[in-house]
């Protein structure tokens, strides 16, 4: 499977990989897994690609890259997990894996100096393994084709962000004393 947005015809269920898997924090993910399930999709976590069974996928579909950076542990184990990560999508994509990233941000939040430099590698090889990636609306398809040369080719297409409810923000007042 080469094009992950032209027609898929398959007598089994499509297996889809979403990294990273779970997402406490953000009910994006679990909101957009439960629509693939209702279109018949078998849905998994993947919470680690360069550990995790990419074999037993049709599709890995990435939300945020950048979480790798997530995991810490000092800029040299955090390298090799980017190298390991890459090198296993690589893998996996040449056994015939499609790999589709949902572009939510350009670079990470607030990244490190080291943290910058590290994201640029790891998006130009990213942008260069992905069969397709897509946005949360369509006017974005173009900025991320701008900002991220490596996709400018690539296969797009956009879904946009559902509504979904979110935990009440706190007070001023109540933020201040919490932290």
């Amino acid at each position: 499977m080469r094009d992950p947005f032209g027609a898929i015809t398959t007598e089994r269920v499509l297996r889809i990989g979403c990294w990273p898997g779970e997402n406490p924090d953000n009910a994006f993910v679990e909101t957009y897994n439960a629509a693939l399930r209702a279109a018949g999709a078998h849905v998994v976590a993947v919470e680690d690609p360069s550990r995790d069974d990419l074999a037993a996928l049709d599709v890995l579909h990435i939300h945020w890259p950048e979480s790798i950076f997530w995991q810490g542990g000092g800029k040299v184990r955090i390298a090799r997990r980017a190298l390991e990560t890459m090198a296993t999508i690589a893998r996996a994509r040449t056994a015939g894996l499609a790999v589709v990233w949902m572009v939510h941000n350009l670079a990470p939040h607030d990244p490190s100096g080291r943290q910058a430099a590290l994201w640029a590698m790891l998006k130009f090889a990213l942008s260069r393994t992905i069969d397709g990636f897509m946005t949360l609306s369509p006017s974005t398809i173009d900025v991320v084709r701008r900002h991220m040369p490596g996709l400018r080719d690539k296969s797009a297409m956009f879904l946009w962000h559902p509504a979904y409810s979110q935990p009440a923000t706190p007070t001023r007042a109540a933020a201040r004393a919490r932290f």
